[in-house]
């Protein structure tokens, strides 16, 4: 290499250098990941579920620097089973887009052209999907009739970010009435568990939190846990229970639908937390030890150390010996010891 050739490379290299430093300075801030040495990376604890758990400094969740995360529909544990329904007869983003997205009008076009012959009339994209063919070719009305229910629930259930949620409750009580009926019909307990939710979720946000706990009592409680729906509906019941002021019997049920269901897991740890928070209406917040004695055996009661030790940022090694004493195989562990 002759001296030209090589005093150009390196200078490019410098260049290149200076140039990434200056890029850094007047950027929006370097990742806090970078702000403390590790001999390993955070990922080497596993589930994808935890992420929100990997140390960083100076955030409380780990992608809080990053923004909010995109819905990633392969960890989503709703469309996995709706793929094990369907015996994997359509691909995951199709069943995102007809679970999801597509409008309640769209269904009840597919439903009567199936129950009753009547004239399709679907735009390209779900005509196409093939989650519609496959209720085309087979034909099931009690998964499409189930969907559609959902979709009308759904309107009663959210809002738009930022705006106060505008309910009307007598629509929401005709849709526990109707989802009832629904669930006594139903044939199979993979739509019975989803109408169970959906007629909760309807009780839980129209504020009827005493309804709410009924219909846990009589369509859930004492029953083997089916699936993810099972725990969504424990966290409704634990939500009931924290509105009523039963803040250690909330953190109690929120520890478990937290530790055996990857499903909304970050959502069920902020509200374990809060749980644990003053509260204005001077109600005294959760003790761990009552939370603790709430449960059933050590494993339980590990999960409860392990999750006050996610986001501890002093010393967690006494929380850490706490749940290995108690189940060394809990859930959660390799997070806990990264994050020390």
């Amino acid at each position: 290499m002759n001296l030209i050739k090589y005093t150009f490379i390196m200078l490019t290299i410098a260049a290149g250098l200076c140039a990434e430093q200056i890029v850094t300075a007047c950027g929006g801030g370097e990742d806090p990941y970078d702000n403390y040495i590790s001999f390993f990376h955070n990922n080497i604890a596993g589930s994808d579920a935890y992420l929100p758990f990997y140390f960083v400094s100076g955030y409380e969740y780990y992608e809080d620097w990053n923004g909010p995360m995109l819905p990633d529909y392969e960890q989503d544990k709703n469309l996995e089973e709706w793929l094990q329904y369907g015996k994997q007869h359509f691909p995951l983003n199709d069943a995102a887009a007809f679970v999801y997205k597509y409008s309640y009008n769209d269904l009840s076009n597919i439903y009567y052209h199936i129950e009753r012959n009547k004239p399709i009339k679907l735009p390209d994209s779900v005509q196409q999907n093939k989650m519609t063919q496959w209720f085309l070719k087979d034909k099931d009305l009690e998964a499409l009739g189930y969907l559609m229910y959902a979709k009308q629930c759904e309107v009663n259930a959210v809002a738009p970010a930022w705006e106060t949620p505008v309910r009307n409750v007598g629509i929401m009580r005709k849709m526990i009435k109707n989802g009832l009926q629904l669930y006594h019909v139903a044939q199979k307990d993979f739509f019975k568990w989803r109408y169970v939710y959906q007629v909760m979720r309807m009780a839980f946000y129209s504020g009827d939190y005493q309804q709410t706990l009924q219909l846990w009592k009589d369509l859930a409680e004492g029953k083997e846990p089916a699936g993810m729906m099972y725990y969504r509906c424990l966290s409704l019941k634990a939500g009931s229970h924290y509105q009523l002021g039963a803040y250690s019997q909330a953190a109690y049920l929120y520890s478990r639908s937290f530790n055996e269901t990857d499903d909304n897991k970050l959502s069920n740890y902020i509200s374990y937390n809060w749980c644990f928070r003053t509260h204005d209406n001077n109600d005294q917040p959760a003790s761990r030890d009552e939370v603790a004695n709430l449960a059933s055996n050590n494993s339980e009661k590990a999960v409860i150390y392990i999750m006050d030790a996610l986001h501890y940022y002093d010393d967690a090694l006494h929380l850490i010996k706490q749940a290995y004493d108690l189940d060394e195989n809990v859930n959660g562990m390799e997070v806990v010891v990264t994050r020390e």
